[in-house]
């Protein structure tokens, strides 16, 4: 939308940014790559019925 509210032609993206240092970025990837393994053995798991609880 403009400024006067009305809608504008294209596509519009919002998005946040931050600056990392490397340090950062290793623990924040290594945390993203953790959460996405488990999300991948608890869709395996509920697909082929494996109760994962121990």
């Amino acid at each position: 939308m403009d400024p006067d509210g009305e809608e504008t032609e294209g596509t519009h993206w919002r998005y946040e940014e931050a600056e990392l240092t490397h340090a950062e970025y290793r623990e924040y990837s290594v945390d993203e790559t953790l959460a996405d393994q488990q999300c991948q053995i608890d869709y395996i798991a509920m697909m082929t019925g494996v109760d994962m609880d121990m």
